[in-house]
């Protein structure tokens, strides 16, 4: 009896090692790290304009 006990306890304890390598996978694929909206505009459009014009009157 002693011998199926640990049996039971070894299958709980390698689901629920199982479970939360699930979670920890889950967090790391599946959690979105970076913010991409500001990567939708054209990378010409974000970069700051080195030649200034400059009008003489």
């Amino acid at each position: 009896m002693n011998t199926l006990q640990g049996l039971f306890e070894r299958l709980l304890g390698i689901a629920h090692y199982q479970a939360a390598l699930r979670h920890k996978a889950h967090q790391v694929f599946c959690t979105p790290t970076h913010n991409l909206v500001p990567l939708e505009k054209p990378a010409c459009w974000r970069r700051p304009a080195r030649i200034q014009r400059s009008r003489r009157s």
